[in-house]
């Protein structure tokens, strides 16, 4: 697989901020620490929806709250409430990934957790019930995770 710069690039620079942000740990009691690493979880998961868009096909749904972008995904693609619920006047605090899979596998909810371990940065990939992906989107986890529901080929 050939590799465009900016792919690379953004793929060092995400390394780079998560190396800074595993650095500056020792912090953890300054007065300013926890807006410094909130404000680098910021951009670390900017950069890595970045490069999740090198990887996959996507189309962004965007709109205002309560606009109905839960509910169109939900009709399309035949998710029921105890995965996405409607969410009128609360709204998610996280992007939601929705990607297709093998037609005979199950819908079913990952979440991709982005940490620094051991000096090497990694994302882990793990299978959650309905209700923990759920507080997921509401954004009730300090770590930082990204939502994936995977919905049985349809589109793509």
């Amino acid at each position: 697989m050939l590799y465009s710069e900016p792919e690379i690039l953004s793929k060092k620079l995400l390394e780079n901020i998560m190396r800074l942000k595993r650095d500056i740990s020792f912090m953890h009691e300054e007065r300013n620490y926890i807006e410094i690493d909130e404000s680098l979880n910021n951009i670390i998961r900017k950069l890595y929806i970045l490069n999740l868009t090198f990887k996959y096909y996507v189309i962004a749904i965007g709109g205002a709250q309560g606009s109905g972008k839960t509910t169109f995904i939900k009709n399309i693609y035949e998710i029921p409430d105890e995965w996405l619920e409607a969410n009128e006047g609360r709204g998610e605090k996280m992007p939601l990934w929705i990607l297709e899979s093998d037609e005979s596998a199950p819908l079913g909810g990952y979440v991709e957790i982005v940490d620094n371990k051991n000096n090497i940065e990694y994302i882990e990939k793990k299978g959650v019930d309905k209700n923990e992906f759920k507080s997921i989107l509401k954004g009730e986890h300090k770590e930082l995770r990204f939502p994936v529901l995977y919905v049985p080929r349809k589109y793509f």
